[in-house]
């Protein structure tokens, strides 16, 4: 268990502290600002647990900066307070708390109109059919989303946040029992509607997320308000919990890391060996960070003044991971929503941003100089030579001081050549007299505390 607190530093995105999945979206009452202004609206909702004590003025203006090593790009607005999730096809299923509504940015479709406005707890789906949460009256509904029919599926006061555990059960967090007393997470059996208690555990609702493996990850937050700093934890429940019939609780969890600010939302990569969470603070600054499944700093994904919710990750073409400057073969999708400076909610993308190389005097004899751009600030290279022969051009995934290793040539075929630091902006280069032998180029990134962290782009001299 990895049990450190995170900085908070206000200046510095990168500040690692010195010590050191199915991909899928959740987001528990908590994590979503809706259904935390449901929770001021009526001083019922437990979740305001989680929110922070003091304001504090942000540094970064009116929205997130993406961390080095990433890229922010934003996709769509987003309805105030909505719920959402990502379907197989890439469109995107978006409950706005009186609709739900189908679209993939361009064109939009109402699938059902659930008629007055609730605040929308969750949405999730197989595909052919999506089961809607909302807070102000307990409904989970299902929604066929061939011919828009609806029927009310379970009342489960204060639900929060659900995952489609198999083609038949959903899983749901919720605190029927309103404040101060404990969670329950309830099994909801998709074709009758009935229900089954799995787990007691403490603590205002939390999101929830289910690994490739089965596993199941729980955001736990304190009960009380204003909720004291390093008091949330990031729990893991073994497959084999939920696949009895056995109910567990507190006791039964690995605790990952102990000492987290605050869990709003998380998400779960088991092939990239990371674990993504919000600690989304009212008032001031919030942040995305990036965990190894062993509980261990990664760094920051994002910063700023908006409140993260809603984190899914969605898989891109080739090889890569949710890793700082690693080749993007997936991005973290993430609802902005600024309540700082105001504007509009935004669904934005996070997709890794790879240091890039090249070669000045490349093809003869004499000076050679290689240069990279956009690495780690304040971080180190070690530079790497093969055959240009060997380079295929296609790249695959391998592992290399525990970080992903993206390269066309496997971690054996290179002869390390040199190493160096790196400047503010991650800025370095070596030079070298050439007797124009023909090479292929390629950077080992390492962190500003000496953390291996992935492979720069190749580059031929």
């Amino acid at each position: 268990m990895r049990s450190q607190a995170f900085p908070r530093d206000q200046h510095s995105l990168e500040a690692p502290p010195k010590r050191p999945a199915t991909r899928t979206s959740s987001a528990g009452l908590a994590s979503r600002p809706r259904a935390l202004l449901a929770v001021l609206a009526t001083l019922v909702l437990p979740a305001s647990a989680q929110l922070p004590s003091a304001p504090q003025p942000s540094q970064l203006g009116a929205h997130a900066l993406a961390a080095p090593g990433f890229e922010r790009t934003v996709l769509a607005t987003m309805p105030p307070y909505a719920a959402w999730t990502a379907l197989p096809d890439g469109t995107r299923l978006v409950h706005d708390g009186t609709r739900l509504l189908r679209t993939n940015g361009t064109w939009l479709a109402e699938v059902a109109n659930f008629g007055a406005f609730v605040f929308p707890s969750f949405v999730v789906s197989d595909g052919r059919t999506a089961w809607v949460g909302e807070s102000s009256g307990g409904s989970v509904s299902a929604v066929d989303l061939e011919r828009g029919t609806q029927s009310l599926l379970a009342s489960i006061p204060y639900n929060y946040d659900a995952l489609l555990l198999d083609g038949r059960h959903l899983l749901v967090s919720a605190a029927p029992c309103g404040f101060n007393c404990g969670t329950q997470l309830i099994q909801i059996d998709t074709r009758t509607g009935a229900q089954l208690v799995r787990a007691n555990l403490p603590g205002p609702s939390g999101p929830l997320c289910l690994d490739r493996d089965g596993n199941l990850w729980y955001g736990r937050n304190s009960p009380s308000y204003p909720a004291p700093p390093a008091s949330a934890s990031l729990l893991r429940f073994d497959a084999t919990l939920l696949d009895s019939s056995v109910p567990f609780g507190f006791a039964q969890a690995v605790v990952v890391h102990g000492q987290l600010d605050s869990v709003s939302d998380l998400a779960v990569d088991l092939e990239g060996g990371v674990v993504l969470l919000s600690q989304s603070r009212l008032g001031e600054e919030s942040e995305i960070v990036c965990l190894d499944l062993e509980g261990g700093w990664l760094g920051r994904v994002a910063r700023g003044t908006p409140w993260f919710s809603g984190l899914a990750l969605v898989d891109l073409e080739g090889p890569g991971a949710l890793r700082p400057f690693s080749r993007a073969g997936m991005r973290l999708v993430v609802v902005e929503s600024e309540f700082v400076h105001g504007g509009p909610d935004r669904l934005v993308a996070y997709a890794p941003k790879r240091a890039t190389t090249t070669v000045v005097g490349a093809g003869g004899t004499g000076t050679v100089t290689w240069q990279l751009e956009d690495g780690p600030p304040r971080g180190g290279w070690i530079l790497m030579t093969a055959p240009r022969q060997a380079w295929s051009g296609a790249e695959s995934n391998w592992v290399q001081g525990g970080a992903p290793f993206l390269s066309a040539v496997a971690p054996q075929g290179w002869t390390r050549f040199a190493k160096g630091a790196l400047d503010a902006q991650g800025h370095g280069e070596w030079s070298w007299n050439s007797n124009g032998s023909n090479h292929v180029l390629q950077a080992i990134l390492l962190s500003a505390d000496g953390r291996t962290l992935g492979t720069s782009s190749a580059s031929f001299d």
